[in-house]
């Protein structure tokens, strides 16, 4: 299964949406990567910026 399609799942099952350690649970450490394949597939997924004390990241929703 490629990663793009695993991470197309994970969108799926987690309503609160996936983060960068979500995907490296899975051995996936480039996940805007496979956000960008996703979109260019005609999936559309919204990225929300995070920010805590110390450090900023990207939270990725599947828009069904």
């Amino acid at each position: 299964m490629s990663q793009a399609l695993q991470v197309l799942q994970l969108l799926k099952k987690k309503p609160k949406g996936v983060t960068s350690m979500d995907a490296f649970k899975l051995g996936i450490t480039r996940l805007a990567a496979r956000i960008f394949e996703l979109r260019r597939q005609g999936h559309v997924i919204e990225t929300y910026t995070e920010r805590t004390k110390n450090a900023n990241y990207a939270r990725y929703f599947l828009d069904v």
